[in-house]
């Protein structure tokens, strides 16, 4: 109901950048500033996309649905109020980028080392307090970013 309830705000930006994405085929999903309260679902019937934006909008938190998204390359979430990502985000085998800064999270899916493709973790201004041992798994990780939590 509440990507309904943004939609009611402004119907026509989301779910015309979602037709055009599936219409066009587009790899890219870009969903800033639309005061989303949850992700649309009709964001998983576009298998083809590559990169997924979801940035500065109100979710709460992200469906576990986000893993049939299997050639995600980035998933940027960052200026939201999740508290948590889904243990399914670490099933993307492809992702090189995830980006949640500025949220809420105060714990991290114990099996984010599965992630290794990953290259950018963007996870300051958070709530952090414990990073799981897995994290040492993520063998091409180049830019990890945790300022701003209470480690």
């Amino acid at each position: 109901r509440g990507w309904e309830q943004a939609w009611e705000q402004d119907p026509r930006s989301v779910r015309e950048a979602i037709a055009v994405c599936a219409a066009r085929n587009e790899d890219q999903l870009m969903l800033y500033h639309e005061g989303l309260l949850s992700c649309p679902s009709s964001v998983f019937s576009l298998l083809q996309l590559r990169h997924l934006h979801l940035g500065a909008n109100r979710l709460t938190s992200l469906p576990a649905t986000v893993a049939v998204l299997s050639n995600l390359d980035t998933l940027s979430l960052g200026q939201n109020m999740l508290t948590s990502l889904p243990h399914a985000v670490c099933s993307l085998p492809l992702l090189t980028d995830l980006s949640a800064y500025r949220n809420e999270l105060t714990t991290l899916p114990s099996n984010i080392g599965f992630l290794t493709s990953l290259k950018r973790l963007q996870l300051h201004s958070n709530r952090l307090s414990l990073l799981p041992p897995t994290l040492g798994h993520l063998r091409n990780l180049e830019t990890l970013e945790l300022h701003g939590n209470l480690l």
